[in-house]
């Protein structure tokens, strides 16, 4: 399902309660219009970045300006639809290279006689990232049985194995990337308390200083609306145990149906 959605930086508090309504059940595209450099920091700012928003920005200038280009930030999905000359437009997707610059790149063109030049618009995110090109990512690691094995030194970090640890391996090899372990400040995978305090690995994902983080993190509805969780690793099942009941009395079997707390 996909649902548009037309603002301005006025429109501020509705843009919010369309994400919220849309949030992970369709893809909300927002169409601006390039008044000023400060739309990426509003969004920023309120924090509209989500993987089902997208932002479509109509740009009728000759070129696209610095500062708003070094305002994307990765996680955005930002497009640009630039008028070339007339009935002809170009189309920029700052999503199209699996870097970290988040570089607005030229990825289509749209003329009346034509159409567009590509199928489909945009590239597809599951080609974009099967190949990180040694890409170095930065991960948080804790000491937890049998998921990591972590010895602390005074001087740093030693990862001695664990099953998070191969998987992450395997990935590694898999889509082309590297990595490196890092101690996270408070040890902890933390905890949500309001919309603005986020402790442990849960706030550096949060405020966006790392990218991810593997490891035994349980899914609550809490952790959901602050980061975003992908496949599961381990599905674990749980039991309730009660104490087996007493054996009644079959010389009371006929009459027992007719206890007064059933008919009365």
């Amino acid at each position: 399902m996909l649902n548009y959605y037309t603002s301005t930086l006025k429109d501020e508090n509705l843009l919010t309660t369309m994400l919220l309504k849309f949030h992970n059940s369709s893809i909300l595209t927002v169409v601006h219009k390039v008044e000023d450099d400060e739309t990426l920091i509003k969004i920023k700012s309120e924090d509209l970045i989500q993987r089902n928003l997208m932002y479509i920005f109509i740009l009728n200038k000759v070129s696209i300006n610095i500062f708003f280009q070094n305002s994307i930030v990765e996680a955005m999905r930002i497009c640009i639809v630039k008028l070339r000359k007339p009935e002809m437009y170009q189309i920029y997707y700052n999503q199209a290279t699996p870097n970290e610059h988040s570089q607005l790149k030229l990825v289509n063109w749209w003329s009346k006689d034509r159409g567009l030049f590509h199928h489909p618009l945009l590239p597809k995110t599951d080609k974009v990232y099967a190949n990180f090109q040694g890409r170095t990512f930065h991960i948080p690691v804790l000491h937890k049985p049998p998921w990591n094995f972590v010895t602390y030194q005074n001087d740093g970090i030693i990862i001695e194995g664990g099953r998070d640890d191969k998987v992450l391996t395997l990935l590694a090899n898999k889509l082309n990337f590297r990595y490196k372990y890092f101690d996270p400040p408070d040890r902890s995978q933390g905890s949500v308390f309001n919309n603005t305090t986020i402790k442990g690995v849960l706030g550096l994902i949060w405020q966006r200083e790392v990218q991810l983080f593997i490891g035994d993190l349980t899914v609550t509805y809490e952790r959901s609306q602050v980061v975003e969780f992908s496949f599961l690793t381990l599905a674990d099942n749980e039991v309730l145990l009660t104490h087996a009941p007493k054996i009644l009395n079959e010389g009371l079997a006929l009459v027992r149906s007719f206890h007064w707390e059933v008919w009365s």
